[in-house]
């Protein structure tokens, strides 16, 4: 019995290391893709005493012209700059494997700028959502074949609408999936209720068991999750001060803008192309749209990125309209 269960052990071990090796090289291979430098991808130039993300606008005879992310200037003023070839660097995403390594590389990109963001980042660990490889700067295959998205791409999209935070009384999170964006997001924003939506059933609760059991219920108490189509929104609660959304959508969905509140931000990835590398993902650019106090709205292209693309043609993700009207895709509940 004892040689067994020994048998046993061995092969699950020797499983478990081989899936884990696998996982890593298929990781190591989506990142040699993605550093390629070429219009449309990101990479790194000498700015501000250090190396800054920037996308790659157009390339020419050895000179490169780019756009600087400075996310302590509104996106529209944004510098282009125009560097030469053999001054930029490939944008390279971390493997590092702990929070503090994982801290200080996206703030040696200039990523990572706001201490208000760091706190938030450290409180809410990053592993409680993403159990393997948490601290890797790379998106994570998780449930439902979704993923959670790159820590550089979280912190990026929370650097850019930090102002909403201190003031923001209603979030909404969309393709919410392991709800480690609402659970930041209520972290960052104290007086706010976040509502986080998913399609798929799986995830809602996954999320739900994951938030009831490490996170403080000053913060739970106020996230609710819910199943629904994104594009929808969630009528019943709005307006937002903030709507995140976490997946590709190929035009920005009318429904979201009409749910900001005045000084409200949508930020939406807008896209219908294939990711280059990874074909699950869609390709395109995130796009911040903004409605002012007097209702106008403003949008304005940041930069390239690649997202899991909406998932409301999916079958296994496909949820009847609550009066069946129409047969089809519903909204939220």
């Amino acid at each position: 019995m004892k040689k067994c269960v020994l048998f046993l052990f061995s092969f699950s071990f020797l499983f478990l290391s081989f899936r884990a090796e696998c996982s890593t090289k298929i990781l190591e291979k989506r990142l040699e893709l993605q550093e390629q430098c070429r219009p449309g991808s990101w990479c790194l130039v000498p700015w501000n005493n250090g190396w800054s993300c920037s996308e790659i606008l157009a390339m020419e005879d050895g000179k490169v012209a780019v756009k600087l992310f400075d996310t302590a200037l509104p996106v529209s003023n944004w510098p282009i700059k125009v560097f030469n070839q053999s001054m930029i660097r490939s944008f390279r995403c971390s493997m590092t494997t702990t929070l503090d390594d994982l801290i200080n590389y996206l703030k040696r990109r200039q990523i990572l700028r706001s201490d208000f963001i760091e706190e938030g980042f450290r409180a809410i660990d990053r592993s409680w959502f993403c159990e393997e490889h948490p601290y890797f700067d790379a998106a994570i295959d998780i449930s439902c074949d979704m993923c959670i998205s790159s820590p550089h791409m979280h912190v990026f999209s929370l650097e850019m609408v930090k102002k909403i935070f201190p003031h923001a009384k209603k979030i909404l999170d969309l393709g919410t999936g392991t709800g480690y964006m609402a659970a930041i997001c209520a972290y960052l924003a104290p007086e706010a209720r976040v509502y986080g939506i998913d399609c798929f059933e799986k995830l809602v609760v996954e999320a739900e068991n994951r938030c009831a059991r490490v996170l403080p219920e000053s913060i739970r108490e106020r996230i609710t999750f819910l199943k629904g189509k994104g594009e929808k929104g969630y009528e019943k609660e709005a307006p937002y001060d903030l709507i995140y959304v976490g997946y590709m959508c190929k035009k920005i969905p009318s429904n979201l803008v009409k749910q900001l509140k005045p000084g409200g931000i949508l930020l939406i990835p807008i896209g219908s192309s294939i990711s280059s590398y990874d074909k699950r993902l869609g390709g395109g650019n995130l796009v911040i749209v903004e409605k002012d106090k007097k209702g106008i709205v403003w949008s304005y292209k940041v930069c390239s990125c690649s997202f899991i693309p909406t998932q409301k043609t999916n079958p296994k993700a496909c949820l009847e309209d609550q009066d069946k009207a129409d047969g089809g895709c519903g909204g939220a509940p």
